[in-house]
């Protein structure tokens, strides 16, 4: 059963700006369905846009998302990876 939590935006933008501002590292919030909900910034590194150029490099993005998200919700902890394209991510959950 999926938890449901309310997050004001304002707050929620706040945050991923103020984790941006601190770390470098851009972050993304996905939901329960791996769809993104909230990012900062918006935009991707300048690698992952040459990347995504491609067509089946972007969907190969979205597989690698999926598959890093679908890991950490299976573990119920941070999950580290490297994506398709060679880049290391991180998933964690928010519980």
């Amino acid at each position: 059963m999926a938890i449901k939590i309310r997050v004001d935006a304002k707050k929620m933008e706040d945050l991923l700006r103020n984790f941006y501002l601190i770390t470098g590292i851009r972050i993304v919030v996905f939901d329960d369905n791996f769809e993104k909900i909230a990012e900062y910034p918006g935009n991707h590194c300048g690698y992952c846009k040459i990347v995504r150029k491609d067509p089946n490099a972007r969907a190969l993005c979205k597989i690698s998302d999926i598959k890093g998200c679908g890991e950490c919700k299976k573990l119920k902890k941070l999950h580290i990876y490297e994506c398709h394209a060679g880049l290391m991510e991180a998933v964690a959950p928010l519980t």
